[in-house]
Protein backbone atom coordinates (compact mmCIF):
# COMPACT_ATOMS: atom_id res chain seq x y z
CA UNK A 1 0.00 0.00 0.00
CA UNK A 2 1.01 3.45 -0.89
CA UNK A 3 0.60 6.59 1.34
CA UNK A 4 -1.33 8.78 -1.08
CA UNK A 5 -3.20 8.33 -4.12
CA UNK A 6 -5.75 9.70 -6.60
CA UNK A 7 -8.55 7.12 -6.33
CA UNK A 8 -10.80 7.36 -9.27
CA UNK A 9 -14.66 7.21 -8.73
CA UNK A 10 -14.59 3.56 -10.50
CA UNK A 11 -12.40 2.72 -7.37
CA UNK A 12 -9.17 2.48 -9.43
CA UNK A 13 -6.17 3.63 -7.47
CA UNK A 14 -3.32 5.91 -9.02
CA UNK A 15 -0.51 6.08 -6.46
CA UNK A 16 1.37 9.20 -6.58
CA UNK A 17 3.87 10.86 -4.73
CA UNK A 18 2.45 14.57 -5.06
CA UNK A 19 -1.32 14.84 -5.74
CA UNK A 20 -2.50 16.60 -9.64
CA UNK A 21 -3.19 19.54 -9.23
CA UNK A 22 -3.14 22.48 -12.04
CA UNK A 23 -1.69 25.24 -10.19
CA UNK A 24 -1.03 28.86 -12.14
CA UNK A 25 1.65 29.61 -10.38
CA UNK A 26 3.66 26.58 -11.23
CA UNK A 27 2.96 26.03 -15.18
CA UNK A 28 5.08 22.83 -15.49
CA UNK A 29 3.73 21.26 -12.89
CA UNK A 30 0.43 21.50 -14.81
CA UNK A 31 1.73 20.12 -17.73
CA UNK A 32 3.04 17.25 -15.35
CA UNK A 33 -0.83 16.51 -14.25
CA UNK A 34 -2.19 17.48 -17.80
CA UNK A 35 -0.69 14.26 -19.26
CA UNK A 36 -1.51 12.23 -16.34
CA UNK A 37 -4.78 12.96 -16.48
CA UNK A 38 -4.87 12.29 -20.24
CA UNK A 39 -3.69 8.63 -19.43
CA UNK A 40 -6.06 8.07 -16.11
CA UNK A 41 -9.46 9.97 -17.08
CA UNK A 42 -12.17 8.59 -18.33
CA UNK A 43 -13.79 11.72 -19.91
CA UNK A 44 -12.95 10.82 -23.82
CA UNK A 45 -12.16 15.19 -24.86
CA UNK A 46 -9.56 15.03 -21.84
CA UNK A 47 -7.08 15.17 -24.53
CA UNK A 48 -8.62 17.74 -26.52
CA UNK A 49 -8.68 20.35 -23.67
CA UNK A 50 -5.13 19.55 -22.61
CA UNK A 51 -4.18 19.95 -26.20
CA UNK A 52 -5.53 23.36 -25.92
CA UNK A 53 -3.08 23.93 -22.44
CA UNK A 54 -0.34 23.09 -24.54
CA UNK A 55 -0.61 25.02 -27.11
CA UNK A 56 -1.07 27.77 -24.59
CA UNK A 57 1.79 27.37 -23.19
CA UNK A 58 4.27 26.72 -26.49
CA UNK A 59 2.74 30.54 -27.47
CA UNK A 60 2.68 32.41 -24.08
CA UNK A 61 5.16 30.82 -22.65
CA UNK A 62 7.89 29.45 -24.62
CA UNK A 63 6.67 32.88 -26.84
CA UNK A 64 6.60 31.17 -29.99
CA UNK A 65 4.49 33.19 -32.02
CA UNK A 66 4.87 30.90 -35.15
CA UNK A 67 4.85 27.28 -35.40
CA UNK A 68 7.93 25.87 -35.97
CA UNK A 69 9.08 22.58 -34.42
CA UNK A 70 12.53 22.44 -34.16
CA UNK A 71 12.28 25.85 -31.88
CA UNK A 72 9.35 24.47 -29.33
CA UNK A 73 11.58 21.13 -29.04
CA UNK A 74 14.07 23.41 -28.22
CA UNK A 75 12.07 25.13 -25.55
CA UNK A 76 10.52 22.33 -24.20
CA UNK A 77 13.84 20.66 -23.96
CA UNK A 78 15.47 23.73 -21.70
CA UNK A 79 12.55 22.54 -18.96
CA UNK A 80 13.55 19.13 -19.21
CA UNK A 81 10.18 18.29 -21.30
CA UNK A 82 7.12 18.85 -18.46
CA UNK A 83 5.00 16.97 -21.08
CA UNK A 84 6.77 14.28 -22.60
CA UNK A 85 8.62 14.39 -25.85
CA UNK A 86 6.88 10.97 -26.99
CA UNK A 87 3.47 12.69 -25.82
CA UNK A 88 4.44 15.90 -28.33
CA UNK A 89 5.48 14.05 -30.98
CA UNK A 90 2.49 12.04 -31.41
CA UNK A 91 -0.11 14.78 -30.65
CA UNK A 92 1.64 17.47 -32.86
CA UNK A 93 -0.48 17.71 -35.25
CA UNK A 94 -3.48 18.08 -32.97
CA UNK A 95 -1.82 20.62 -31.13
CA UNK A 96 -0.79 22.71 -34.39
CA UNK A 97 -4.13 22.90 -35.04
CA UNK A 98 -5.44 24.55 -31.70
CA UNK A 99 -2.40 26.95 -31.89
CA UNK A 100 -3.18 29.72 -33.79
CA UNK A 101 -7.01 29.83 -31.97
CA UNK A 102 -6.06 29.52 -28.41
CA UNK A 103 -6.06 32.70 -26.22
CA UNK A 104 -4.45 33.96 -23.10
CA UNK A 105 -7.36 33.35 -20.91
CA UNK A 106 -5.23 30.75 -18.46
CA UNK A 107 -8.13 30.54 -16.22
CA UNK A 108 -10.86 29.08 -18.74
CA UNK A 109 -7.78 26.89 -20.77
CA UNK A 110 -7.36 25.22 -17.33
CA UNK A 111 -11.04 25.20 -16.40
CA UNK A 112 -12.21 21.94 -18.05
CA UNK A 113 -8.98 19.85 -16.90
CA UNK A 114 -9.45 21.08 -13.32
CA UNK A 115 -13.41 19.80 -13.92
CA UNK A 116 -12.92 16.71 -15.56
CA UNK A 117 -9.99 15.92 -12.39
CA UNK A 118 -12.40 16.79 -9.41
CA UNK A 119 -15.51 15.25 -10.88
CA UNK A 120 -13.38 11.89 -11.48
CA UNK A 121 -10.89 11.93 -8.30
CA UNK A 122 -10.58 12.42 -4.62
CA UNK A 123 -7.17 12.68 -3.42
CA UNK A 124 -6.18 10.48 -0.47
CA UNK A 125 -3.47 10.18 2.08
CA UNK A 126 -2.17 8.21 4.89
CA UNK A 127 -0.21 10.05 7.76
CA UNK A 128 -1.24 13.74 7.03
CA UNK A 129 -4.08 15.64 4.98
CA UNK A 130 -0.65 16.84 2.52
CA UNK A 131 2.77 15.39 4.21
CA UNK A 132 2.96 12.01 5.30
CA UNK A 133 3.98 11.55 8.67
CA UNK A 134 4.71 7.26 8.79
CA UNK A 135 4.11 7.31 12.47
CA UNK A 136 0.52 8.19 12.28
CA UNK A 137 -2.45 6.40 10.31
CA UNK A 138 -4.94 9.00 9.84
CA UNK A 139 -6.50 8.77 6.17
CA UNK A 140 -7.64 11.77 4.73
CA UNK A 141 -9.73 12.25 1.97
CA UNK A 142 -10.43 15.26 0.18
CA UNK A 143 -13.35 15.89 -2.34
CA UNK A 144 -13.60 18.60 -4.58
CA UNK A 145 -16.65 17.74 -6.23
CA UNK A 146 -20.02 16.67 -4.47
CA UNK A 147 -21.26 12.75 -5.85
CA UNK A 148 -23.04 10.26 -3.93
CA UNK A 149 -20.56 7.41 -5.45
CA UNK A 150 -17.72 8.77 -3.09
CA UNK A 151 -19.36 6.97 -0.23
CA UNK A 152 -18.78 3.92 -1.41
CA UNK A 153 -15.36 4.73 -3.08
CA UNK A 154 -14.56 5.24 -0.09
CA UNK A 155 -15.76 2.59 1.80
CA UNK A 156 -14.50 0.15 0.04
CA UNK A 157 -10.91 1.86 0.40
CA UNK A 158 -11.21 1.96 4.00
CA UNK A 159 -12.20 -1.87 4.15
CA UNK A 160 -9.47 -3.30 1.79
CA UNK A 161 -7.24 -0.84 4.16
CA UNK A 162 -7.99 -1.10 7.73
CA UNK A 163 -5.13 -3.00 8.93
CA UNK A 164 -3.16 0.30 8.09
CA UNK A 165 -5.83 2.53 8.68
CA UNK A 166 -6.41 4.34 12.66
CA UNK A 167 -8.76 7.03 11.58
CA UNK A 168 -10.48 8.37 8.66
CA UNK A 169 -11.16 12.40 8.00
CA UNK A 170 -13.62 13.03 4.49
CA UNK A 171 -13.30 16.71 3.94
CA UNK A 172 -13.87 19.20 1.31
CA UNK A 173 -10.29 19.70 -0.57
CA UNK A 174 -9.77 23.65 0.43
CA UNK A 175 -7.38 23.65 -2.83
CA UNK A 176 -9.96 23.21 -4.92
CA UNK A 177 -13.69 23.94 -2.83
CA UNK A 178 -11.39 27.15 -1.12
CA UNK A 179 -13.67 25.60 1.81
CA UNK A 180 -11.51 25.55 5.26
CA UNK A 181 -11.76 22.57 7.88
CA UNK A 182 -15.05 21.43 6.09
CA UNK A 183 -15.71 18.13 6.52
CA UNK A 184 -18.65 16.21 5.42
CA UNK A 185 -20.96 14.11 7.85
CA UNK A 186 -21.39 10.38 8.76
CA UNK A 187 -24.91 10.92 9.68
CA UNK A 188 -24.85 13.25 12.17
CA UNK A 189 -21.43 13.05 13.37
CA UNK A 190 -18.65 14.87 11.90
CA UNK A 191 -16.49 12.56 9.62
CA UNK A 192 -12.95 13.87 11.34
CA UNK A 193 -10.67 11.41 12.96
CA UNK A 194 -13.42 8.65 13.19
CA UNK A 195 -12.45 5.27 13.96
CA UNK A 196 -12.44 2.83 11.52
CA UNK A 197 -14.94 1.07 13.39
CA UNK A 198 -16.88 4.04 13.90
CA UNK A 199 -17.01 4.99 10.26
CA UNK A 200 -17.42 1.50 8.83
CA UNK A 201 -20.65 1.84 10.97
CA UNK A 202 -22.28 4.04 8.74
CA UNK A 203 -23.92 3.70 5.85
CA UNK A 204 -23.84 6.76 4.06
CA UNK A 205 -22.16 10.17 3.65
CA UNK A 206 -23.89 13.39 3.98
CA UNK A 207 -22.11 15.69 1.60
CA UNK A 208 -23.71 19.06 3.44
CA UNK A 209 -20.20 20.75 4.82
CA UNK A 210 -19.82 21.65 8.69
Amino acid sequence: MKDAYMIRKDGKLFPVMYHVYFPENDLCRALEAGEWLCDAALTVSVKDYFYVFVAWFIKFVLVVNTWDFDIIYEKFESLHYPVSKAFIDKYQKEIQQVFYLVSNDLFSVLKPLREITDSEFIRERIGGMYETNFEVKDCYFRIGFLDDVWYKVIRTFVEENKLNIETVSVLFDPAVTGFKNSYCYCGNKKCSFLSVNEFLSFDNLSMERS
